[in-house]
């Protein structure tokens, strides 16, 4: 990116720290969807461990072993994968605000 000793249009200046602005605005609901994602995922994950269960004893008694593997293995895989999602949306976040300051800087 070379210098250009040309100022910016002050509209295009605004018009930037706008956008930009409405940019950082949408980093909760960004982070937010992808948590609600991975919280659905995670629900149907423990009914489906509870279905299993109930469907498996008295016969079964092994299966609350299992289940408590799988719902412990669930809860940690969700868990990093909400990480995951605030990161994401971050991610996304610092994307759109640098392409606003870029238009700025051209």
């Amino acid at each position: 990116m070379g210098f250009n000793p040309q100022p910016p249009d002050p509209k295009a200046i605004v018009d930037s720290i706008g956008k930009g602005a409405s940019e950082l605005l949408t980093f909760i609901p960004r982070a937010a969807k992808n948590i609600a994602e991975n919280r659905t995922v995670a629900a149907a994950d423990l009914k489906d461990i509870g279905r299993s269960v109930q469907d498996r004893l008295p016969d079964n008694p092994g299966v609350l072993l299992d289940a408590t593997i799988k719902a412990v293995g669930s809860i940690v895989k969700r868990g990093i994968g909400m990480v995951e999602g605030i990161v994401g949306a971050a991610d996304e976040t610092a994307k759109g605000v640098k392409t606003q300051i870029d238009k700025i800087l051209k």
